[in-house]
């Protein structure tokens, strides 16, 4: 059984290889390629080696140098509150899993990881947006549905 352990940077490809995984699956169409590809393996490289964010993974058990399954978790700061006086908030994203290594419970071995580390930083509460096939896997982890709409803003280009 492979071991989670936390990401480095020479992990960054097989990152965005795993990002590219969740983003095809959750859009209708293949994930195009682009420039993108190698500005996100540069941005992986550069916040693996800051402290306010770390990335889970496993081992391919049958394939050196390839990850299994993948789950980032970074921290915001915040103010204190009535309900909680922590200065951070997490954010768990990108979960995901090559689709080789479904259904062996790899998505919630790094999950629980970055849930765990995240509060171990501090964390008051930790986010995620999960889809159709993942809200029961997040449910058993001990997230729950929020009571208000998460949005999205973004600059015109």
């Amino acid at each position: 059984m492979p071991i989670v352990r936390r990401a480095i940077p020479d992990d960054a490809p097989e990152l965005v290889r795993l990002r590219r995984v969740m983003l095809d699956a959750n859009h209708d169409e293949p994930t195009p390629d682009g420039d993108w590809l190698k500005q996100c393996e540069n941005a992986l490289i550069s916040m693996l080696e800051t402290p306010r964010f770390a990335m889970f993974v496993l081992d391919a058990p049958d394939t050196p140098g390839k990850l299994a399954s993948c789950a980032g978790a970074g921290l915001s700061p915040r103010l204190p509150g009535h309900a909680s006086l922590a200065l951070w908030h997490g954010e768990i994203h990108q979960v995901a899993t090559d689709p080789a290594y479904r259904r062996r419970g790899y998505a919630r071995r790094v999950t629980r990881a970055a849930r765990d580390w995240l509060a171990a930083q501090g964390c008051s509460s930790a986010a995620l947006t999960a889809t159709e096939s993942g809200i029961g896997l997040y449910q058993e982890l001990g997230f729950r549905p929020i009571p208000y709409q998460r949005m999205v803003w973004r600059p015109a280009r």
